[in-house]
């Protein structure tokens, strides 16, 4: 393998590509596993590639960050087409010559909070702290917004809001409702049928995803603390004083005063001794990761120098627990070869892949029984739906449905009379549902995790257009002119990526 020539030979390597002897794609090549052949790229968007690896790990951000999201196809849906905005955003600001200068970067992250001390004072030492990988993927996504930020701005430069608008949107912000939330629960409710085998195994059939188990890992690992090389470093009292030197506005009180060396001197010794500590931890998991790269007994390798801890069977999820990295980290590493270094909280760990098993619906009779509770929970959710929309006909018609509700033991909840910009309390916040009742003094039927509702007007109270003072209007307006702003540019990307050539290479990944 390549990268496995690139490790044994790095010096070698590094040296004659400087000289500029060797094709730039070996270099690259070797920077990472998954920039190499088109086995690794998803799709070209007019030729520029989406990499698999970029791909899952997309998907493991939308997991982690919307773990409501259940279906795997969206989730994977989802990934691609945010990956495929970012690429045709990209080629559209290149195409319109937009650039982004240095200092507009450093004024984007003087504005983030994170630089800031409780009092909204920026501190650019605590930039300057930063490791350089980190500030490099910062300064990347200092880039990538501010690009955005222009591209926005240009497509959208003549979009405006009228007078009219403002008052119609002022109304229905202002409006007092009365609310009767109207719940059918699923505890309770009998499902008489009883599904025949080939029922369920169709429905399993349209849910594979919902008993699909894995991928499994099996993992071989070593830690390389950074406490491990304290006592091994020294700090001179030059390399003291050049730090103070030249990070003077990490001691500074005021612009005239500065805290004198003596009263930091254990602070700085102490940050660079971290500093060194985690370098020779680095170093030395390197060192080990070369070592090891071929090796099949790593404890008869190491010979009881270092600890080498296993796992059997492990999912991702128990995987991220363990060691807090991701499956995408050694989804691609190859079964028997260690790792390159993985930093974590505390040093580095080197690992091993021993084995894998790929994601796998288990054999009918190991899940028959799961099929049948999942089909039988959904069956309780689609009865509870079908009684609600007869209850929103009868409302609709301007039947009076006490009884009903009474038969049906429908649970009632009235609420208000307050604004209501979407968010419902004890039921979360739900703009689609606002939408509705904008319309219609009912709403459509709505099933959010394990409750199946819907939502009637009682009343509705409208505000005075003496309450829209000037500086409400204009506050108003801006709101306004974001929002319309926002949805043409969004629905303008969506043209654009409609418009691009994509070329897959992995379409099944999607499917």
């Amino acid at each position: 393998m390549l990268l496995k020539f690139f490790r044994k030979r790095l010096k070698a390597i590094l040296w004659i590509t400087i000289v500029g002897t060797v094709p730039p794609f070996i270099f690259l090549y070797g920077y990472s596993r998954s920039r190499g052949a088109s086995t690794y790229i998803l799709a070209k968007v007019n030729r520029e590639p989406i990499y698999i690896e970029d791909f899952y790990k997309e998907v493991d951000k939308i997991k982690k960050n919307y773990p409501f999201i259940k279906d795997s196809k969206k989730i994977r849906n989802i990934a691609y087409q945010k990956l495929l905005g970012k690429i045709v955003l990209s080629q559209e600001t290149r195409k319109n010559r937009i650039r982004v200068t240095n200092d507009e970067v450093i004024q984007f992250l003087r504005s983030l909070p994170y630089f800031k001390d409780k009092n909204g004072k920026f501190h650019p030492e605590y930039i300057k702290n930063l490791p350089d990988e980190e500030l490099r993927y910062l300064e990347s996504i200092a880039k990538e917004s501010i690009l955005a930020g222009k591209m926005r701005a240009l497509v959208t430069s003549g979009i405006r809001v009228s007078d009219e608008e403002v008052k119609k949107r002022f109304s229905e912000e202002r409006t007092k409702y009365t609310l009767l939330i109207l719940e059918k629960g699923t505890k309770n409710l009998e499902i008489t049928s009883n599904p025949s085998e080939e029922e369920l195994k169709e429905f399993l059939n349209k849910n594979k995803d919902m008993f699909r188990i894995g991928p499994l890992y099996k993992i071989a690992w070593i830690e390389i603390k950074d406490k491990e090389f304290y006592p091994l470093i020294k700090i001179t009292q030059e390399e003291i004083k050049k730090y103070y030197n030249k990070n003077s506005d990490e001691f500074k009180i005021s612009d005239t005063q500065i805290i004198p060396l003596k009263e930091v001197k254990g602070k700085i010794e102490e940050k660079l001794k971290k500093e060194k500590a985690r370098k020779k931890a680095k170093d030395t998991s390197f060192d080990l990761s070369l070592k090891l790269i071929d090796v099949d007994n790593w404890e008869k390798a190491l010979g009881g120098r270092r600890k080498v801890k296993r796992t059997g069977w492990i999912n991702g999820k128990k995987l991220y627990s363990l060691l807090n990295i991701l499956p995408t980290q050694i989804g691609n590493l190859p079964t028997g070869e260690s790792s390159e270094p993985i930093r974590v909280k505390d040093g580095y760990i080197v690992l091993k892949l021993v084995e894998k098993k790929p994601r796998y619906l288990p054999v009918w009779e190991k899940i028959k029984e799961n099929v049948k509770k999942a089909w039988i929970e959904k069956e309780k959710f689609n009865e509870a739906g079908r009684i609600l929309e007869k209850a929103r006909k009868k409302i609709l018609e301007g039947e009076d449905i006490s009884a009903f509700i009474k038969n049906y033991k429908i649970e009632e909840e009235e609420k208000g009379p307050f604004i209501f910009s979407g968010y419902l309390q004890g039921l979360g916040y739900f703009p689609e549902l606002r939408k509705e009742l904008l319309k219609s003094k009912v709403s459509s039927v709505h099933k959010i995790g394990d409750r199946v509702f819907l939502v009637k007007v009682v009343k509705k109270e409208e505000p005075e257009m003496k309450e829209l003072t000037p500086q409400v209007e204009k506050a108003l307006r801006e709101k306004m002119l974001q929002e319309k702003k926002q949805e043409f540019f969004s629905r303008w990307l969506e043209e654009k990526k409609k418009e691009a050539n994509i070329v897959f290479f992995r379409k099944d990944l999607l499917d």
